[in-house]
């Protein structure tokens, strides 16, 4: 699986190159299915856990943090969430910043919450989450074993995840450019519009 995958990923990178967006999607969306069969087929192995695993990737003034929910032997679901503003910040502050707003409304908070890397005032995180779910609750940074498995592929998601961004942002804009040579076209214009303005003309009654 881990070979099929690295291929498709080999795939998904030559059609972005190649400025293919739709197929570069097409890809993305293999590999995604393969990837969570993959995940699923490892936990089901292991002893019954209860944790958030988190994983971040940065690129230029954005961040995409990863999360994987995994409950007893079953990686129960994933989201992934991207933070913008982040050039000047440290991972440690994004992910203690993240963890504050995202446990506020969380709807369930685990015993365990594995990290990358130690957030900033991991104290004081630790306190509301125990307060919140009313049992304590860890932040750790594993060091071996299935987590250290679990925060590699949070990390990679994270990584790929703000790669389609990018993808899907450049497949917007070859659209739109694409859209407005064809508006250049049909109008004669001799440039491609910059500007384009509406009026609502509905209440003129022919008089024009």
């Amino acid at each position: 699986a881990d070979d099929v995958v690295r291929r498709l990923k080999k795939q998904m990178k030559e059609h972005s190159d190649r400025l293919e967006f739709e197929r570069a999607s097409m890809v993305r969306d293999q590999v995604t299915a393969l990837e969570r069969t993959v995940e699923r087929q490892m936990l089901s192995t292991t002893r019954k856990e209860d944790l958030d695993v988190f994983g971040i990737a940065r690129e230029e003034d954005r961040a995409c943090v990863q999360v994987f929910f995994v409950r007893g032997t079953q990686m129960i679901g994933r989201d992934h969430f991207v933070v913008e503003g982040t050039k000047d910040e440290t991972d440690e502050a994004v992910l203690s910043s993240f963890l504050k707003q995202y446990y506020e409304g969380a709807q369930y908070i685990p015993r365990l919450v594995v990290v990358p890397t130690k957030p900033d005032e991991q104290e004081q995180l630790e306190e509301m989450l125990s307060q919140r779910r009313e049992a304590i609750v860890e932040i750790r940074v594993p060091q071996r074993g299935v987590k250290i498995q679990l925060l590699k592929m949070a990390r990679e998601n994270a990584v790929e995840a703000l790669q389609m961004l990018t993808v899907r942002w450049l497949a917007d804009i070859s659209k739109t450019e694409a859209a407005l040579e064809q508006l250049r076209e049909e109008l004669s214009l001799p440039g491609i519009p910059r500007r384009i303005e509406c009026y609502d003309n509905s209440n003129i009654q022919g008089s024009n």
